[in-house]
């Protein structure tokens, strides 16, 4: 599913399709499969309320054997997912969102700028917020590493960045 999101066209039949197959089976999947999985219907633009449920639990159930780089890799999925979502769907996902936040939280010093800016981002998007969490760890981790932000989209992190800080209630 992965791989197949990335195709310039996604055909969302099939990911619907798949979304009905994989949904009981998510339990067989690793930490890592989570991810990308969730990652693939996030791509794919495609939601299944069941798959993503299912993600959540296992998610949740689980959060303690995702590395910083998967726990990441799935809250930014789920926030792309939920921005997407209309109002009269929007999903309660706090308690796997604060569980892999604390993942992602543990393994900081292994992520690069442009991740931390992605964690922040997802997690303004699912209207997380935990103080401890963004003054005492996020943002320190950001203002150590803001200098090493270099490439093309440098400049468009740090608007999200901006963009993220100015979110943050008073």
């Amino acid at each position: 599913a992965d791989a197949y999101a990335r195709m310039p066209v996604a055909d969302a039949d099939f990911f619907a399709f798949l979304a009905d197959v994989l949904a009981p089976y998510v339990y067989d999947l690793s930490a890592p499969e989570l991810a990308r999985l969730c990652r693939a219907f996030a791509n794919a633009a495609v939601y299944s309320e069941d798959l993503f449920d299912a993600l959540c639990s296992e998610a949740k159930q689980r959060a303690r054997t995702f590395g910083a780089l998967d726990a990441l890799t799935f809250i930014d999925a789920l926030s792309r997912v939920q921005v997407s979502l209309p109002e009269d769907m929007l999903r309660e996902d706090s308690e796997v969102i604060r569980e892999l936040a604390h993942r992602v939280a543990v393994g900081l010093g292994t992520l690069s700028p442009s991740e931390l800016i992605r964690a922040f981002k997802a997690l303004v998007q699912l209207d997380y917020y935990d103080r401890r969490l963004v003054h005492g760890k996020l943002c320190p981790a950001l203002a150590n590493r803001l200098a090493q932000l270099q490439g093309p989209s440098a400049f468009a992190e740090l608007i999200d960045l901006l963009n993220c800080l100015s979110l943050l209630p008073a």
